[in-house]
């Protein structure tokens, strides 16, 4: 379907940058809402010792990642494929999000491969941060036994930085999919290079 507004968007004349602009802002608020929903949904289901707020504002970064990842799919798939490959894309970041496989067995099994492809991850971010978070609020013997699991994780995630940084980071490469898809369906692969 976004490969059809795309287009119908390119023929109008409209800015490539101001609609991409236009439709991350739209977006804003079925992202916030969807972190407000996970948050109140496990604050509910689940025995958290997190604030509300701090898990909203771990959350709400991770879904800003994932939406970034999925548009850049929905861009240049057809709408059944770009939803399989967000579907897909959320199963491998929840297996790289470093419990298991641990950070130690794909450190050694992939080297720096493998350490690139867990810091992609935005689950990886949002687990490391909230796990950090909520062992401030338990006791003594939970937080010795959840540091072993941050140990295998990777080490500490010490600030959402990380996760906002892998949010920004998807939509420019959502926004650099958009941009040579125009070029691409404007001008052939040639317009790519000369970027006419």
């Amino acid at each position: 379907m976004e490969a059809v507004v795309m287009r119908r968007e390119i023929n109008a004349g409209l800015p490539t940058v101001a609609y991409f602009v236009g439709k991350c802002c739209g977006a804003l608020v079925e992202i916030g809402l969807s972190a407000t929903i996970f948050t109140y949904t496990y604050i509910i289901f689940g025995e958290v010792r997190l604030p509300g707020a701090r898990l909203f504002a771990i959350s709400l970064p991770c879904v800003l990642a994932t939406y970034g990842l999925n548009y850049c799919f929905a861009i240049v798939l057809p709408a059944a494929q770009a939803q399989m490959c967000a579907v897909v894309a959320a199963f491998v970041a929840f297996m790289l999000s470093g419990f298991n496989p641990t950070y130690q067995t794909v450190d050694n099994s992939l080297g720096s491969f493998g350490l690139a492809v867990l810091a992609i991850s935005p689950l990886r971010w949002a687990f490391g941060f909230g796990i950090l978070t909520e062992m401030n609020h338990s006791t003594e013997i939970i937080q010795t036994v959840v540091s072993s699991s941050v140990e295998q994780m990777g080490g500490n995630v010490t600030s959402q930085a990380e996760m906002w940084v892998l949010a920004i980071a998807y939509h420019c490469l959502a926004l650099l999919v958009l941009l040579v898809t125009k070029q691409v369906q404007l001008y052939g692969w040639r317009g790519v290079f000369t970027m006419e």
